[in-house]
């Protein structure tokens, strides 16, 4: 399968590849440049984020379009990109600032189901997506749970190892407090598999999805969650939120050269949410090889400033965008320079210290 899916990306990059060389190139010379764009699984977000932002870039006449493509997570992403980098130099992919911050520790502990080898290649932020959480909080109808250590014995479902939030980093937070396979009953779905499983009860506790941006206060949950909200609602079980803290957070940033941080999002923030929940983050990007075509890096990026306003109005994954979101974490060294250029032209470069720390990645 996952060869499969391999060649209908590299089919989809060679659409696109000619007229393009590693310098400045001008547009005469091919009709349109389609840039696949590997995200994650449907339910995940990226798909869901990557479609609306194509489909208005088509209409708007642009001459560079993406094309999103689900795959098996972002986990998978990295790896694809790594061992194929010189086919994929035409290719985006989603990510986060901690799937490079994990990639050179590959092959080494909690990290060799998720990445079995070091990834060797380095990689650049186009810009930001969104703030995100999953892995990094949990919900139940089980009011006994009350803390991370509750969950212990219990029945938990995580994403897939190949996915870096849902599963990789739930199960890395989880290990944080002392709860491992070992002790407590661990399972690896996919998020729709998971958010069915806490309603119909055979999880007890599951992570969701809540995206966002801490610098303007703005956030959105994700699709499994509403879901959960609902299912609250209609049955009258009460759902409870289950916070991570920061000293946990700290713990994970040393032993890994992470990022993560944390927000407190109060009461209502949530669905059927009635106190404060303490959520840990880190940021997801769309990201690119150091031999993506500056130009086609610039447009894109433009693009998505252009576009941006629309499609938040529109509301869904893009109802959290802002320009604080799009630039946070950058910097002139983790970022593409074709995307520095049309940030720094459309003025919102400035504003990427406005929404937690830098994102420390390899070779920056």
């Amino acid at each position: 399968m996952k060869a499969k899916f391999a060649g209908r990306t590299l089919a989809a990059i060679a659409i696109g590849a000619a007229g393009w060389g590693a310098t400045s190139t001008v547009y005469a010379q091919s009709k349109l440049i389609i840039i696949p764009s590997l995200q994650c699984p449907l339910g995940c977000g990226g798909v869901e984020y990557n479609v609306p932002l194509a489909n208005m870039m088509a209409r708007a006449g642009s001459k560079v379009s993406l094309a999103p493509q689900e795959t098996p997570g972002y986990m998978y992403n990295i790896r694809y990109m790594d061992k194929n980098y010189a086919k994929a130099k035409l290719t985006t992919f989603g990510t986060e600032d901690m799937v490079l911050q994990f990639a050179p520790h590959g092959g080494k502990g909690l990290l060799k189901d998720s990445l079995p080898e070091p990834v060797k290649n380095k990689f650049k932020f186009l810009w930001g997506i969104a703030a995100t959480a999953q892995g990094r909080f949990f919900v139940t109808f089980d009011p006994k749970i009350k803390t991370v250590a509750d969950m212990k014995g219990k029945k938990v479902s995580l994403g897939l190892l190949t996915q870096s939030d849902w599963g990789l980093s739930g199960r890395i937070v989880l290990d944080t407090y002392g709860l491992n396979e070992k002790n407590t009953k661990i399972s690896y779905v996919t998020p729709d598999v998971l958010t069915n499983q806490l309603i119909n009860g055979t999880a007890d506790v599951v992570t969701s999805a809540i995206l966002g941006d801490p610098g303007t206060g703005k956030w959105a949950t994700g699709g499994p969650l509403i879901k959960i909200g609902a299912a609250s609602q209609a049955s009258g079980k009460k759902l409870h939120y289950i916070s991570v803290d920061q000293q946990a957070m700290d713990k994970i940033n040393k032993k890994y050269g992470t990022t993560h941080f944390t927000a407190t999002l109060a009461a209502g923030t949530l669905p059927s949410q009635d106190a404060p929940v303490t959520i840990g983050l880190n940021r997801a990007y769309q990201a690119v090889t150091t031999e993506f075509p500056e130009d086609v890096a610039y447009e894109l990026t433009k693009a998505t400033i252009t576009h941006g306003p629309a499609l938040k109005s529109e509301g869904g994954f893009w109802n959290f965008w802002s320009p604080e979101g799009m630039t946070a974490g950058l910097n002139e060294c983790n970022t593409h320079p074709g995307a520095v250029r049309a940030m720094k032209e459309a003025k919102i470069w400035e504003l990427r210290t406005k929404s937690g720390p830098e994102a420390k990645i390899p070779g920056c």
